[in-house]
């Protein structure tokens, strides 16, 4: 997680790590686009559900343990997919 951290912060001045998120986010949609199938309305709510800024935003402001973060999030994302 922390390594994480350090990387998407780098993003906003570096351009070697803005350019690492960059491809981290689109192989993210190309996965999320796969596992939906057709189902595209369902992406913007995936792709929120499998950011590594929706994670940040629970573990630092709504104060969830790493375990629950994960949980929570990927109870959601079942409902979408299934």
């Amino acid at each position: 997680e922390q390594a994480l951290v350090q990387l998407y912060g780098a993003a906003a001045v570096d351009p070697a790590a803005q350019s690492f998120v960059e491809r981290q986010r689109r192989d993210r949609y190309g996965e999320v686009r796969r596992v939906l199938g057709k189902n595209r309305a369902g992406f913007p709510a995936l792709a929120m559900l499998t950011s590594f800024e929706t994670y940040l935003e629970l573990r630092r402001h709504a104060s969830l343990s790493k375990r629950d973060v994960v949980r929570s999030l990927q109870a959601a994302a079942a409902k979408l997919v299934h």
